[in-house]
């Protein structure tokens, strides 16, 4: 008969899953890019109302007029629908919940 001996069995603790505080982080932050971008939009309209109600009139106010809307356009797509839309999927891509020892939990310590 052999002596066969039985190795020790190691107890792995159990999982414990936190709220992912990266993904509330991200959350906080796609809010105040939602609300920068409605107050950009907001600023450049009145802008852009002012000249298109005639506050100044020339052919060279036309011209600044066709630029600035047009630069308009582009910065609210870059800046807003662009900004925002990246924060989203940066938050849409992290779980609600995360292991507690995850680099999540201490993303704010990583450098």
């Amino acid at each position: 008969m052999t002596d066969t001996a039985t190795p020790p069995t190691v107890a792995t603790p159990p999982v414990v899953l936190v709220p992912n505080p990266y993904r509330s982080a991200l959350d906080q932050a796609l809010h105040r890019v939602e609300g920068d971008a409605v107050e950009l939009a907001a600023a450049l309209d009145v802008v852009q109302s002012a000249l298109e109600g005639g506050a100044w009139r020339s052919p060279l106010a036309d011209a600044f007029a066709a630029t600035t809307a047009e630069k308009r356009n582009r910065l609210l797509q870059r800046c807003g629908d662009a900004g925002v839309a990246t924060v989203r999927q940066a938050r849409d891509g992290q779980p609600p919940v995360v292991e507690a020892g995850s680099w999540q939990t201490h993303w704010r310590n990583l450098r």
